[in-house]
């Protein structure tokens, strides 16, 4: 089984945009990291914030008596309350260690663009100039075919009038 790729095929594409693509989707990838990081940063504040009003309503419950029928729901609030805030916590914190291994992503991804930038400039203006030329080709050709038509309706004219 032959596996080779034509790279002409599965790259450049019809109008020759393959680098053009791959260099926006690597640009595109640091914006979305930090978009992401700013979520990251929003949802770990929310998470803070519910944290602290769990913490406070633990804190609520148990200053209320154990004594009386109600002892046993004021345990499992307490208990309950306690549980909600740690998890709250730990969310927290796996949120702040994402949040730190996206941001040595993004700078990573950003460091190598601009590394691409520079090495691969020359290719982005070869493939510049080889998509100017293909553009001039084709207007050139459709160019060529029009007066190609016109000659022909020149001619039926010409013969017809004879």
């Amino acid at each position: 089984m032959d596996m080779t790729v034509n790279f002409d095929q599965f790259f450049w594409g019809d109008k020759h945009l393959g680098f053009d693509v791959l260099y926006q989707s690597m640009k595109n990838g640091y914006a979305s990291s930090k978009d992401f990081i700013d979520y990251l940063k929003e949802r770990t504040h929310l998470e803070e914030s519910d944290a602290k009003i769990c913490h406070k309503a633990a804190k609520q419950v148990g200053n209320f008596s154990g004594n009386g029928t109600f002892a046993p729901v004021w345990r499992l609030l307490k208990k309950s309350s306690d549980h909600i805030f740690y998890q709250h916590s730990e969310t927290v914190s796996k949120l702040e260690c994402l949040i730190k291994e996206t941001n040595r992503y993004s700078n990573e991804v950003h460091k190598r663009q601009k590394s691409v930038k520079e090495s691969e400039s020359a290719t982005a203006d070869v493939v510049g100039a080889f998509q100017s030329v293909t553009a001039n080709l084709t207007k050139c050709r459709d160019s060529f075919i029009a007066k190609g038509f016109e000659y022909e309706d020149a001619k039926k004219n010409n013969v017809s009038q004879r």
